[in-house]
């Protein structure tokens, strides 16, 4: 390849890494977390949203089943030992946004296997429950 090539950035199967806008967690003074994103070049300021701490669990859970890491349980430290995180549950796809139809997102198929039950420890990752 030379410089005078072109390369698209769109398209090219060798692209394994897409552009993303840097993201920012902290805590608020009022104590709820927010998650804050770079913003663009045709923005005014950074968008950004806040959430209460026991929320907290319940998302990150969410986003790690859609990023398709399967259920992982929530444990944290307490009297020398651990304990289970309660998580809410309830999250659901919108059945009440009207996404016409050429805006449709396709419903997923059914995984062909489930993913395994993990726990995580101190960045170790134990398998609870093996997919069948």
């Amino acid at each position: 390849m030379t410089e005078t090539d072109r390369f698209d950035w769109h398209r090219d199967p060798s692209i394994v890494v897409r552009e993303q806008l840097s993201l920012a967690v902290y805590p608020n003074t009022v104590g709820h977390v927010v998650i804050r994103c770079e913003r663009r070049w045709d923005e005014e300021g950074d968008p950004f949203f806040t959430i209460a701490p026991e929320n907290a669990p319940a998302i990150a859970q969410a986003i790690l089943r859609t990023a398709g890491l399967g259920e992982i349980e929530f444990i944290r430290r307490c009297r020398g030992g651990y304990e289970d995180v309660e998580i809410a549950t309830g999250a659901t796809p919108h059945p009440d946004i009207d996404w016409g139809d050429d805006e449709a997102p396709e419903a997923p198929e059914a995984p062909l296997e489930e993913p395994p039950l993990l726990r995580v420890i101190n960045g170790h990752k134990e398998v609870l429950q093996a997919a069948e």
